[in-house]
């Protein structure tokens, strides 16, 4: 019910802007699932080819980043973690330059390797920020 409380406080643009993040999660968690690494690291980088110069705008990054995390946590149960939510954002700002993804490393406590994905635009981290680790950036898609 709490849920259903916080949907409709959202102005309609950002409801609007919930069911192409909803699909574009899917696809890319699909792909994920579906796909051997390599060939989707092709693929995704021949779909997200850049396309235009044009600068995003922050309104717009700000309400498709938040779409992206409202559907994440509002379905937890499905797995849309830092990865599904990178590719989806990086297709959804495909038109733009300078939108990276970006995938870091590090070690936890236990000397584990751990990774992660997050989204910039021009080396300001858009999405997936985690304020408490330091991950390193081993590998940049454009």
């Amino acid at each position: 019910m709490e849920k259903l409380k916080r949907l409709f406080s959202l102005n309609p643009l950002e409801i609007v802007y919930l069911i192409p993040a909803l699909l574009l999660l899917i696809i890319s968690k699909l792909a994920i699932i579906i796909i051997p690494f390599n060939s989707l690291q092709k693929n995704f980088q021949k779909l997200t080819k850049l396309k235009a110069t044009a600068q995003v705008s922050e309104k717009e990054t700000n309400l498709k980043v938040n779409s992206i995390n409202r559907i994440a946590y509002a379905f937890p149960f499905l797995g849309f973690s830092c990865l599904p939510k990178a590719l989806a954002l990086k297709f959804w700002l495909k038109n733009y330059a300078n939108i990276t993804v970006n995938f870091g490393v590090q070690k936890d406590q236990q000397n584990q390797l751990i990774a992660h994905a997050w989204v910039s635009n021009t080396n300001k981290i858009i999405l997936g920020e985690d304020p408490n680790v330091n991950f390193i950036s081993i590998w940049v898609w454009q």
